[in-house]
């Protein structure tokens, strides 16, 4: 058998990935070893394991098969002895987190008083957390965080569009967190809320206390809405001080947006500096699959009868958010019972959806949004200019994927990311004689095509 040369294919990736990329995930990974076709890599932690898993195999695979020169199965396991190097020699743990200008810990002289338990202060949710296919990255920082110590990971940032869930996750940490410790302080509150209350303690002179509550009296804050955060400095500060002092002691923070920290403008370098280091993971919207599976859990939860083909109704009704779309079920059965009638669809057709519901078109931004989850690319960085070659190829196969699943013109998919004409002819080629050459791509790409192949209206012929 030949060897493997994990140092060439190290090097492969190293030129393929975006630097910070390749130091947080691939650079920790090693060679386990070979077992005739299969390798199989160490991870530091599962939490590691799981993410290379999800984002990196494929692109791990081709870079072992191009140094090797052959086709490999790739298998992980959780490496104790990577995981003690890696705390040993100070390499890159399961998720970065640039550290504070102060000391993460501090000692805290303890108070006379015995502490009681307090009950968080959470909105309540109606629904467990369901975790999805559009909501993975979310949810598994979520149990991290709830099954981690807070010197582990105390910091993240659910971004998501309004009603898409992050809130409802945001409450989901904070259960998961009492249950582990009753005696945590857990905190909610959103930016209308933290603005109005600093200004109401300077007109009645509470500021002291105001500084206090959020200082010294809360162990998990959890802060929503953090893209309306007023352009006044004054509250930008009092969240910087607060942010600063919660996780100096020990604690934690989760903040809950619908813009990306990045595009959060007048902020103040310091405390954007702060959000920037953060673990951040995006909820995205649901495919018509996730769509229909929520809608069976929501359905088993609330103990409604109700059989496959009434739910892909209902699941296809090209809704703007998850909100609406639970809202929707909740509505259409109480219309049900008030009628005396089955919630069926029989009864769907008769209020106006179709019995057997003709799926939606699909558009570029569902595309992007399947293309970004798949290789880990970021929207931004499809739409940029970049050339390096793992954003290349992501962006060359939405174009292909766009050619296949849309009747849009060459010139509109093009102007969509910013190229002309050509540059899609270009891309189109190229994936076409990539699938063609190597098994890797082939196999990459005809995953995403049946994935987009199962929402597809029914006449729609691919090109």
């Amino acid at each position: 058998m030949m060897p493997i040369d994990w140092n060439a294919a190290i090097s492969v990736m190293r030129d393929a990935l975006p630097p910070n990329q390749f130091k947080n995930w691939v650079e920790p990974l090693s060679l386990l070893r070979c077992e005739e076709n299969r390798v199989i890599l160490g991870a530091p932690n599962k939490f590691h394991e799981d993410w290379v898993r999800e984002n990196y195999s494929v692109q791990l695979s081709s870079a072992l098969e191009s140094t090797c020169g052959r086709q490999l199965c790739l298998e992980f396991e959780v490496s104790q002895q990577n995981q003690e190097s890696a705390l040993g020699e100070g390499a890159m743990p399961e998720i970065v987190i640039a550290p504070p200008s102060r000391p993460l810990l501090r000692v805290v002289e303890p108070s006379a008083e015995p502490r009681k338990a307090i009950p968080p202060n959470i909105p309540p949710s109606k629904h467990p957390y369901y975790p999805l296919e559009s909501n993975r990255m979310a949810y598994q920082c979520a149990m991290h965080m709830i099954e981690t110590e807070a010197q582990d990971f105390n910091l993240l940032i659910i971004e998501a569009g309004i009603g898409m869930g992050k809130t409802h996750l945001m409450s989901h940490i904070a259960e998961g967190l009492y249950a582990r410790d009753p005696m945590l302080r857990i905190h909610y509150t959103n930016t209308e809320a933290f603005t109005s209350e600093m200004y109401q303690s300077y007109q009645n002179q509470g500021h002291r206390e105001f500084r206090k509550k959020y200082w010294q009296d809360i162990d998990v804050l959890l802060f929503d809405d953090l893209h309306m955060i007023p352009k006044k400095q004054r509250a930008q500060e009092e969240l910087y001080h607060a942010f600063n002092e919660i996780i100096s002691h020990g604690g934690r923070i989760v903040f809950g947006t619908s813009l990306n920290v990045r595009k959060l403008e007048e902020v103040m370098p310091s405390l954007k500096s702060r959000l920037e280091s953060a673990v951040s993971a995006e909820i995205r919207f649901p495919s018509f699959d996730d769509r229909t599976r929520l809608l069976a859990q929501i359905a088993l939860h609330q103990q409604l009868a109700l059989d496959d083909l009434t739910l892909r109704s209902m699941a296809d009704r090209g809704q703007k958010d998850i909100r609406d779309l639970i809202s929707t079920l909740m509505r259409v059965h109480l219309q049900a019972q008030l009628a005396n009638r089955a919630l069926d669809t029989h009864y769907l057709a008769e209020i106006g959806f179709a019995i057997d519901t003709k799926k939606e078109a699909i558009t570029l931004d569902e595309i992007v949004g399947l293309v970004e989850h798949t290789f880990g690319v970021g929207r931004d960085d499809l739409l940029s200019k970049s050339r390096m070659s793992s954003v290349n190829w992501a962006r060359q196969v939405a174009m292909y994927l766009a050619r296949v699943f849309t009747h849009l013109s060459m010139e509109s998919i093009g102007n969509y990311f910013g190229r002309d004409h050509a540059t899609v002819v270009h891309a189109y080629q190229r994936v076409a004689d990539g699938m063609e050459q190597q098994p890797t791509k082939r196999y990459e790409v005809a995953h995403l095509k049946q994935k987009l192949q199962s929402r597809a209206p029914k006449n729609h012929v691919p090109f």
